[in-house]
């Protein structure tokens, strides 16, 4: 096959490919789509396009095209390198522009070199006759099974944790025992949306708190959370010399000075499943 055809035949190829990659990422990315399926796909499908027209024009055409060229200098094993050669710049691009980010955007460039790997292998290799150029076809399926994985993990744990008990806490002061109904939130990813209320307050002379202690040295503080099975870690901050001091607990205990002045001390208690559970607590020593 001279060059002027290899040339014409990867454009065509290239053309599909391009075709079927916008029409086929708004399926992939689209997340949830709503009543209007129609219209939101058409909008995705626009949106998308605009957004990875220059991808594919100007990293994937090239890509396949120079792939017929090489692979003109090979008898055996076409379809293995014609793979290498699509597959191995699309993963390094993704490795590049998504390095930070989730394994998911790692994958979108290799799930789009894979379809334009399939539709080569259909369309261009026609001398090649067994069942080995067919199954090429699982392959962008495979690829996109990979890419739906975590969120089907993540959807999973999502329905259980909301199956879970809304945490109780087990304050134990010096001996005197309270529970507590902490503010809860959630804290994936660091949200914004779940902020920590982490600063303590010196308290008038009145009652101010629900739950205040009266302490005469230091305070012993155990915190437990007994309807959960779930691992978590506390960090305490209360005022010391009109400085707010902060402690990561080991455990679940933790000890105030005797010295410090009666405040609210600030208490959170971080689950392994990113819930934040605050609480405060009232210290009463006579310090005023």
């Amino acid at each position: 096959m001279d060059n002027i055809l290899i040339f014409k035949k990867k454009l065509f190829v290239s053309l599909i490919s391009i075709i079927i990659c916008i029409l086929f990422l708004p399926l992939v990315l689209g997340a949830e789509y709503h009543i209007n399926f129609i219209q939101e796909y058409i909008g995705l499908m626009i949106f998308y396009g605009i957004y990875t027209l220059p991808f594919l024009v100007f990293l994937g055409v090239p890509i396949n095209i120079l792939s017929g060229f090489v692979l003109k200098r090979f008898n055996r094993l076409k379809i293995f390198i014609n793979f290498l050669l699509h597959t191995i710049p699309a993963l390094i691009i993704g490795l590049f522009m998504f390095s930070n980010g989730p394994f998911a955007l790692i994958c979108i460039p290799i799930l789009i070199s894979s379809i334009f790997f399939v539709i080569d292998t259909l369309v261009f290799q026609k001398e090649q006759k067994s069942r080995k150029k067919y199954t090429v076809i699982i392959l962008p399926f495979t690829i996109l099974l990979i890419l739906l994985i975590p969120s089907f993990i993540n959807e999973w744990e999502f329905v259980a944790i909301q199956k879970e008990e809304k945490p109780v806490v087990e304050l134990n002061v010096s001996g005197e025992v309270v529970n507590i109904k902490p503010s809860t939130c959630w804290d994936s990813d660091n949200s914004s949306g779940c902020p920590a209320d982490d600063e303590p307050f010196l308290l008038p002379i009145d009652p101010f708190v629900k739950n205040e202690f009266y302490v005469a040295n230091e305070a012993i503080v155990k915190v437990n959370i007994p309807n959960t099975k779930r691992k978590y870690t506390i960090t305490v901050f209360y005022i010391d010399e009109k400085a707010t001091k902060k402690i990561t607990v080991k455990g679940n205990k933790f000890i105030l000075p005797a010295h410090i002045p009666e405040q609210a001390v600030k208490v959170i208690a971080t689950m392994d499943s990113s819930q934040k559970v605050s609480f405060n607590f009232g210290i009463r020593n006579g310090n005023r």
